[in-house]
């Protein structure tokens, strides 16, 4: 059961886009008026700590069962911790053109937000609210390696770890969990995780199927981006016996993640199976109805470029699945493209 009151429901590197609007950082209070509120609204009784190295190579005290904790970043941070039960008070957020505020992803894959649950919004990106955040009364808070040019704020307000989320999803996901002692439950996750994968490895058969990962890229969809590595999709379909092909191949040669490029590129990535993405937190504004016209706007009649698209071997999924730390996300991932490889018998695979 989740400790942070919200109702009962389920909870490369690609980084997710940032359409949110941009704005200069700026600290609500000063570090000085900061530490005050903090020292004078601290939690009354003492707590056992220990001492942990975060990300950024500093030793730091932390509490060794925490109880008020601030997620700095919903996607990468607030997702996990929601999804391993840790009692969240406050968290970054998303802000909608009407105003309302939303936690992404986790208001869309674990049906938590801050309008269905007690955790409170603490500013978006760029706009972090550190008087809202002094008020909760943390007694921990956890952030992104890359924000630390925050650190003295964030350390005005509360002892404060911060996690590497740039690198493998699996690995900043283990680093949240150890942060917040919930370690063994990682592990366990993460073994019927690669149950799963193993299973579905087994669904998909051996076939040596080769993959490639392609999407609109820029408000105008003038351009694509075309992946080496998307994250927990492309783990997930290595695992199951798929191997990158086209730009994707060549870039994962060089190192690199992904590049973006001309429309004039996209049939030069055909394959065996061409994946898209789609995002799902947006309700009618997109989906994969709309990333397939974006597509096509780029480049009209792009489908019959790419013998995959024509033959029903394209597959968009929810961009959240693939790059958010949550195991209910990768598992629902895994059985959406088992699903479109290995179920519909009608479609015609290659030999």
């Amino acid at each position: 059961m989740s400790r942070h009151a919200a109702p009962t429901r389920r909870a490369c590197t690609a980084r997710p886009s940032r359409q949110e609007t941009e704005m200069t950082r700026r600290p609500t209070a000063t570090l000085a008026a900061l530490a005050l509120a903090a020292t004078l609204a601290g939690p009354a009784a003492a707590q056992e700590t220990r001492s942990y190295t975060d990300a950024l190579g500093r030793t730091v005290e932390i509490p060794v069962d925490p109880q008020r904790i601030i997620g700095l970043w919903d996607w990468d941070i607030t997702t996990a911790l929601i999804e391993l039960g840790a009692p969240v008070v406050g968290s970054h957020g998303r802000v909608r053109e009407d105003g309302s505020t939303y936690i992404r992803p986790a208001n869309v894959i674990l049906g938590v937000s801050f309008d269905t649950s007690d955790i409170a919004f603490t500013g978006a990106w760029q706009q972090f609210d550190f008087e809202a955040m002094a008020e909760l009364e943390p007694d921990l808070l956890i952030a992104r390696a890359r924000d630390a040019d925050l650190r003295e704020q964030f350390e005005a307000v509360g002892p404060v770890v911060f996690v590497d989320t740039d690198g493998f999803a699996l690995d900043s996901y283990r680093a949240i969990a150890d942060v917040v002692g919930e370690t063994e439950q990682f592990e366990a996750r993460s073994a019927r995780f690669q149950a799963l994968l193993k299973d579905a490895a087994a669904w998909v058969g051996e076939n040596d199927y080769t993959y490639t990962i392609i999407q609109a890229a820029g408000a105008d969809a003038s351009q694509v981006n075309i992946y080496a590595d998307y994250s927990m999709k492309s783990y997930i379909l290595e695992r199951i016996g798929f191997t990158i092909a086209g730009e994707g191949a060549r870039l994962r040669a060089a190192g690199e993640e992904r590049i973006t490029g001309s429309p004039e590129l996209i049939p030069a990535q055909d394959a065996d199976f061409v994946f898209g993405n789609y995002r799902i937190d947006q309700g009618a504004a997109n989906g994969p109805r709309i990333e397939d016209a974006r597509l096509d706007e780029m480049l009209p009649g792009y489908c019959d470029f790419l013998a995959a698209c024509a033959d029903g071997r394209m597959i968009l999924v929810p961009r959240e699945h693939a790059v958010v730390p949550s195991f209910q996300a990768w598992q629902t991932l895994t059985h959406i493209i088992v699903s479109h490889v290995a179920g519909r018998p009608g479609i015609a695979v290659p030999d």
